[in-house]
């Protein structure tokens, strides 16, 4: 036996849990937005004590109303997207609807310190990046968005993380 032995421990360390961010605005897409909530907001005991933290990012300031009237309360603002492992883009408002510069640093800054983005149907097209995107056949999204300055590509390649989207709803 081995008098005055000093035993180190490690103190148990819980893993923190990745934080997924979905953006809410004015006019929010209600489907896809529901998806975001279904997959990444609801408690999942079956998965582990490590599933996601979920939280609701405001784009836009003021009461916020969904479509069909849906009022809306968020976790907070934009500053949220800072802490995010992983922001879900849930559509956007229309085709032609402009994104405010200031979402678009926020989104490009999160995801150059790795944070990945998630796009649900026109979503997709909040960036100029390279994406990797799915449509129903016979559709043509660059038809609808000929500022898109990149190729659209289920297999971008070429390096670099490209965005992913889907335009299946």
């Amino acid at each position: 036996m081995t008098e005055n032995a000093n035993i180190l421990t490690t103190p148990s360390v819980t893993p923190s849990r990745h934080q997924v961010v979905a953006l809410a605005y004015d006019g929010l897409c209600t489907f896809e937005f529901g998806v975001a909530v279904e997959i990444f907001g609801l408690p999942r005991p079956e998965m582990g004590d490590n599933w996601y933290q979920f939280a609701v990012a405001a784009v836009d300031e003021g009461p916020l109303c969904a479509t069909g009237g849906i009022r809306l309360m968020t976790d907070g603002g934009p500053e949220l997207l800072a802490q995010a492992d992983t922001i879900v883009v849930p559509g956007w408002r229309g085709v032609d609807a402009l994104v405010p510069e200031a979402l678009c640093a926020a989104l490009a800054s999160a995801h150059a310190r790795g944070c990945r983005i998630i796009s649900i149907c026109s979503g997709v097209f909040r960036s100029r990046r390279r994406r990797a995107a799915q449509w129903p056949p016979g559709d043509n999204p660059l038809a609808l968005h000929r500022g898109a300055a990149v190729p659209f590509s289920a297999d971008p390649g070429g390096g670099g993380r490209p965005l992913r989207g889907a335009m299946l709803c």
